[in-house]
Order: C-alpha cells, then structure tokens, then sequence
C-alpha cells in the first residue's frame, strides 16, 4: 500500500479546518472573507488583543499595558484577522489605537498593523476663525453677499432697500466658522458655541449651539438668523465653550437709518 504524500494531507487539513472556520463563524453572522463583529470578552479576542499590545511593546522596546478592548471585528482568510480598537496605557498616557493580529493555521500570531488614533481623552481646540453676515431680501427670497467683505458694504436704510441693499431686508443671518477636529466621525457634546448679538441694550438673539460634524478639511459652520434688522448699529460675537483654550470673535454690523 502506497504511503500518502505529506503535502497532500497538508493540503486535505487545510481545507478542512478552513471548512470548519468557516461554518463557525457563518452561525455568528461572519461572512467568509469579510469583517463581522465579536464579542470583546471571547478568550480569543481577549488573547489576541493582549498579543497585539505584547508585540507592540517589544518592538517600541517601551512598556505598553491593555486598558480595555473598545471593539473586536473577526475575519476568516486562511486562519483568523482581529481587528481591534483598544485603548492602552503607555509612557505617554492613554492611547487609542487600532491594531490588526493574523492568526494562522498553526495558531501562531503576528502584529500586521498598529495605529494611534490620538491620544485619548484628548482632542485640539476649536477656533473661531471668521463670521460673516448676509441680508436676507424679503420680496427676492435671497442673500446679499457678506457684509464684512471688501468693499465695503453700505448700510443706509436697508430695510427700504436703499444704500448697497439690493432689495429691502428686515433680517440677517449670520454665519460663524470654527476650525477643529476634521474627523467626521467624532462630535464633543461639551462643546458649544455661544452667540450674542445685541442692538442698543437689547438683546436680539443669545444662543449656545452645539458644534456637531466637522468637513474634511476640518470645518464647521454654525448659523444664526437675526430679526427686525436694518436701523440700529448690531454688535454680534461668539465664542466657544466646553474647552480650556479661549477663542472668540466680535463684529459690528453698522446699520442705519434717516431721511
């Protein structure tokens, strides 16, 4: 009887314990080939993930601990892919990273990626870097272009649509930009931005809204519409609240009215 090749049972195993990989995970949801979610107190997670900070350790040759599995995604290949979001503790501090452990059909492990996503708790300050004003024309249903660009805009009775008014307008909206974080995929609730505008001693409009989703290139615009606009000067600022590092701005619309 002729013996079996030792690179066909190989081969036979392979199959069948990829077979097996794959029914298993088929019941959790898992789609072969693709990423689905597991549970982050498997004990293979768990081993994996400890894995991943172990590797990281020894190659940064720094002390690096697990502080908690924040989510685990499984994917069958020929063997296993973890995909991780963790938060762990280093010299310096908090960190939140994703990482990538391959393990194969051997059950042997290795680190294919280690990235920091920032440092956690942490995120930069937000800025006010500009606020623009536009006329809103009652009978056009339409904007005048800024009224702090160059040149400067006349604002002699507006509400009659006279000086640089191309229609009449009794309202303003006023636009506040911020600078911030440009992920679109994180929003602080703490932070706010509060808008005051007043004409006189009276208060037209004090409001703090929530800054939600910034732009790619890292943009959030917050809008404000003033009322009963067009003969009293109005001073207009904002700020942010919710962070340690102050950013403000202040503008004066210089409405006016006469004969």
């Amino acid at each position: 009887m002729k013996s079996i090749p030792q690179a066909l049972i190989a081969v036979v195993a392979h199959i069948l314990l990829f077979g097996c990989l794959s029914g298993v995970f088929a019941q959790e949801g898992v789609i072969t080939g693709g990423y689905g979610d597991a549970s982050m107190t498997d004990p293979d997670v768990l081993a994996a993930a400890q894995f991943a900070v172990k590797a990281q350790s020894r190659k940064q040759g720094t002390a690096i601990s697990l502080v908690s599995v924040q989510r685990a995604e499984v994917q069958v290949v020929a063997g296993l892919n973890w995909r991780f979001d963790l938060r762990v503790k280093g010299v310096r501090g908090k960190q939140d990273v994703t990482a990538v452990v391959y393990r194969d059909l051997r059950n042997r492990y290795s680190l294919t990626s280690w990235e920091v996503i920032r440092r956690a708790g942490q995120t930069s300050s937000y800025q006010i870097t500009a606020i623009k004003a536009m006329l809103f024309y009652d009978g056009k249903g339409t904007f005048s272009r800024d009224l702090f660009s160059e040149p400067a805009f006349s604002l002699w009775n507006t509400i009659i649509g006279e000086g640089d008014a191309e229609s009449p307008s009794n309202s303003t909206l006023v636009v506040v930009e911020i600078n911030g974080n440009p992920s679109r995929d994180e929003a602080l609730p703490s932070r706010q931005v509060e808008f005051t505008a007043t004409s006189g001693r009276k208060v037209l409009l004090k409001r703090a809204s929530r800054i939600g989703l910034f732009s790619d290139d890292g943009k959030y615009h917050a809008a404000f519409w003033l009322y009963d606009t067009g003969c009293g000067a109005v001073k207009i600022s904002a700020r942010i609240l919710g962070q340690s590092q102050a950013s403000s701005m202040t503008r004066t619309i210089p409405f006016a009215c006469g004969e």
